[in-house]
């Protein structure tokens, strides 16, 4: 299991310190991997800040069949 995941599986047992370690990690590259689709910095800002939103509200599950960076990357 890599980092990422061992961060999540800390929030998903309710250390915040692990969602913001996902967030300080990944949210350049995500906002990056987005922007390429959207083609709107602002836009695709947006969708890095829904996306980690969506892992906050709805803690979706990491089945650990990908990378993280992968998974997270699919669901923004």
């Amino acid at each position: 299991m890599d980092q990422a995941a061992v961060e999540y599986r800390r929030f998903l047992d309710g250390d915040d310190a692990g969602l913001e370690a996902l967030i300080r990690a990944y949210k350049d590259g995500l906002m990056l991997f987005l922007n390429s689709y959207v083609q709107d910095l602002a836009a695709a800002e947006e969708l890095m800040e829904e996306t980690f939103v969506r892992l906050a509200v709805r803690r979706p599950h990491f089945r650990g069949r990908s990378s993280f960076q992968t998974w997270l990357y699919a669901i923004g």
